[in-house]
């Protein structure tokens, strides 16, 4: 816990920091920036850390994303600020720290965050209806991120999320060689749950 807590914090700091850059280029809504610019903005800000601040910007629902090819033919993340997070580059120029996330009881099935990888690969399966797991990794991935291994991560929640009776796999594979699944069951913007004791959860009554 003490380690998690920590960890939020650094990436709390290094988002305030990308928006304090923002705010001084005067960017609001509607306003676009690429993934470098934020290494650009922030002097001393690593790879690594702009990757934090990118995904805790798009899980406050601060800017979203779109993936383009730049003119080197290599993927780039390029970033569009929402109207909450104008709101938030403004308000860091009062000197208004960030929030932290919600809190709640710990009895209860967690809900990924929002930028987690399983919460966009099931925003895109539930957008594309049919899904194989290259194609996921190929979209989804930052630039500079290793798509095989996003490909693999995008097959192991398939087939969890089959298991659940969500989605189920195609009879003829994918020109890649990937199964492409399909969607059957919508269940909302949350991941189908898997694991067995939120099986367990969701088949228990209730009081009610």
């Amino acid at each position: 816990m003490t380690v998690a807590v920590k960890r939020y914090r650094h990436d709390r700091w290094v988002t305030s920091a990308v928006l304090a850059a923002l705010a001084a280029r005067h960017i609001g809504v509607g306003d676009t920036f690429a993934s470098d610019d934020m290494l650009a903005w922030v002097p001393g800000l690593t790879a690594g850390q702009r990757k934090q601040a990118a995904h805790m910007l798009l899980a406050m629902g601060f800017v979203t994303q779109e993936n383009r090819i730049g003119l080197n033919a290599k993927t780039c993340a390029v970033y569009t600020v929402t109207v909450a997070g104008a709101a938030g580059i403004k308000a860091i120029t009062t000197g208004k720290p960030l929030t932290s996330g919600p809190k709640g009881p710990q009895q209860v099935d967690r809900t990924p965050g929002q930028n987690t990888f399983a919460v966009r690969l099931w925003a895109l399966m539930r957008a594309r209806m049919k899904l194989d797991s290259e194609t996921a990794a190929s979209t989804l991935v930052d630039a500079g991120d290793d798509v095989a291994k996003a490909a693999k991560n995008a097959q192991r929640y398939f087939a969890r999320w089959a298991s659940t009776g969500a989605i189920e796999p195609g009879r003829v594979r994918e020109p890649n060689g990937c199964v492409r699944y399909v969607l059957v069951k919508d269940c909302g913007p949350t991941p189908p749950k898997w694991t067995p004791k939120a099986t367990a959860r969701a088949a228990a009554p209730t009081n009610e």
